[in-house]
């Protein structure tokens, strides 16, 4: 137990430069078996990405491709209950890892493990055993199913992040554009506000619930 405390804090001084790990602060034998205890305050399991909105997921997403482009020097367990949300910095962090001493058995390819949990985060699935059905989907607007299917065709950890990038860039630049639009129905008149955005809802360019704003 003495040599295994000694390397997992020299594994903890290797990834001082990481934030996507978790580190025990306690490491004890329970009948043979090793047992890691952690402080998680300020924390949220892994099934708390299912009630963000997909243009707030896409962010922790990039914490998934971190872990998995450092994953051939440190192995992660790729499991959903060994993944935690830290709302402190918004990263998803891994609690169990590999170390000297102590390798992870039965691990899926990088690859494999990556799309599983972006797959999980996106649908109400426990397990992704093959391509989801869109009634799995929680979200099941074309943008959120066509990021899914590149995911899905990615032969790489590169190419899963560039489609992540691409993604993002396209919904920050389609949310700057709504601002532009919100900006402009404010320097309108109250009648001809009312006629743009009976438009624009009709096009699929606002929200009820954001037209509401303008209107009152």
């Amino acid at each position: 137990l003495d040599e295994l405390e000694t390397v997992y804090k020299q594994k903890g001084i290797s990834l001082a430069a990481f934030k996507n790990y978790l580190f025990a602060h306690d490491i004890t034998l329970v009948t043979n078996r090793l047992v890691f205890t952690y402080f998680l305050e300020d924390m949220k399991s892994f099934f708390y990405l299912r009630q963000l909105y997909f243009e707030d997921q896409i962010y922790y997403f990039r914490s998934f491709i971190e872990l998995a482009k450092n994953n051939p020097n440190t192995a992660i367990l790729w499991d959903k209950n060994n993944l935690f949300v830290d709302l402190t910095d918004s990263k998803i962090k891994a609690l169990v890892f590999e170390f000297d001493g102590h390798r992870l058995y039965s691990t899926p390819p990088t690859l494999d493990g990556l799309k599983e949990v972006i797959l999980l985060s996106l649908t109400t699935l426990y397990r992704v055993l093959g391509k989801p059905r869109l009634i799995d989907f929680i979200d099941q607007r074309d943008k959120v199913i066509r990021f899914a299917e590149q995911v899905l065709r990615a032969s790489s950890v590169q190419e899963v992040e560039r489609v992540l990038e691409e993604t993002i860039v396209n919904v920050e630049r389609q949310e700057e554009i709504r601002r532009e639009y919100e900006e402009s129905l404010k320097q309108m008149k109250f009648f001809e506000r009312r006629k743009e955005i009976r438009k624009a809802k009709a096009n699929g360019k606002l929200t009820a619930a954001t037209s509401s704003e303008f209107v009152e």
